[in-house]
């Protein structure tokens, strides 16, 4: 399931948003009133108590994966969990269900709408509105794994932005002519841009020698004092519309770790040899298929998940390693080196005591 919330100043316009479509129902809410303008009368009176507030709207959209099913029941207590866990505990709000949407590979998507009003019931003040996003996707990530529904990876973790709603569709639009012979290709300068930053950023050291290899693809980048920004086809993204992993602080510190992993991965690939786990005092390393991941043993934390390609260690997740990790490992290498050394003294020394019998 993944959400989305936005606030706004018109009950009027979103509740006939929601109600008006031809597939709408209804789900639960906390009002008396039932119909548009009924709805619309009994948030504005609370409103209209609090002459400071903005945006007293809330609207808050779910969509569940089209995998997940879930009943109007459960739709219901996991709407009914995620306002009160959000703090509008104390606050009037609506919820329906639209059944208008179907994905690319045709399978029905219902979700759900949720209209809150911001100013709480019991003293007509406005539920703050500071982090809330981090407050409703850490809400949302909860109700995930307690209604078992399918995982997403939380925003603040993932290294790609997505394409929004509209930027979706019309993806969908073109590949649709691309099918139908209209047009060659696809073209998303923003994917291209990511891969091209992606396959290029494993070739370097530092982020100013990004610039030659981009150039080989077609691809500009240009430092400023606000960050970095790329073009590709007379189209520019600064690295924060690109995605959280983009950003000129971001890509400094891949590389930092790139040259982390790049000293590690080596070593603990080489004590791993003949075998597929190894568990220390510190860490735990294993092999998970193709994949090396180290975990820290007193956090359960991944620090490292990297695969080798072409001969030279990767992230397949920004990893988490810090100095004190290398010289660890560091140490663990010169103990290795030091134990296959003693080992081949003892086995010539046993081959020369073989010969004189």
């Amino acid at each position: 399931m993944i959400g989305k919330a936005t606030k706004g100043a018109d009950f009027r316009g979103l509740l006939r948003y929601i109600f008006s479509r031809e597939r709408s129902q209804l789900l639960r809410s906390n009002l008396g009133q039932q119909s548009i303008l009924g709805m619309q009368q009994e948030f504005e009176a609370i409103c209209s108590l609090n002459h400071r507030v903005r945006y007293p709207v809330l609207h808050l959209s779910l969509s569940p994966h089209p995998d997940d099913r879930l009943s109007d029941k459960q739709a219901f207590d996991l709407i009914e969990n995620m306002v009160k866990r959000c703090g509008y505990g104390d606050c009037q709000w609506v919820a329906a269900r639209h059944d208008d949407t179907i994905t690319p590979e045709g399978k029905l998507r219902p979700h759900y709408h949720v209209i809150v009003n911001r100013v709480r019931l019991t003293d007509c003040r406005v539920v703050s509105a500071w982090k809330d996003w981090q407050r409703y996707e850490m809400v949302l990530q909860e109700l995930r794994e307690e209604y078992n529904l399918t995982k997403v990876i939380d925003s603040r973790d993932s290294k790609h932005r997505e394409l929004t709603t509209a930027q979706a569709q019309r993806t969908r639009q073109l590949q649709q002519q691309v099918d139908s012979n209209q047009i060659d290709c696809v073209p998303n300068v923003r994917l291209q841009l990511q891969n091209a930053i992606d396959s290029a950023i494993t070739k370097v050291q530092e982020v100013t020698s990004l610039g030659e290899i981009l150039s080989t693809v077609g691809v500009t980048s240009v430092v400023t004092s606000r960050g970095i920004k790329f073009e590709k086809d007379g189209i520019w993204f600064a690295g924060y519309q690109l995605g959280k992993a983009y950003t000129l602080k971001s890509l400094s510190e891949r590389l930092s770790q790139q040259k982390l992993v790049r000293t590690i991965a080596p070593i603990i690939a080489a004590c791993l040899v003949n075998q597929t786990k190894l568990v220390g005092q510190h860490h735990t390393a294993y092999w998970e298929d193709d994949q090396l991941v180290l975990m820290d043993n007193l956090s359960s934390r991944i620090k490292m998940k990297a695969v080798n390609q072409n001969g030279y260690w990767q992230s397949v997740v920004l990893s988490n390693l810090n100095d004190t990790d290398v010289r660890h490992f560091l140490e663990v290498d010169l103990r290795r080196i030091q134990t296959l050394k003693e080992a081949k003294k003892q086995r010539e020394k046993e081959q020369s005591e073989a010969e004189l019998d």
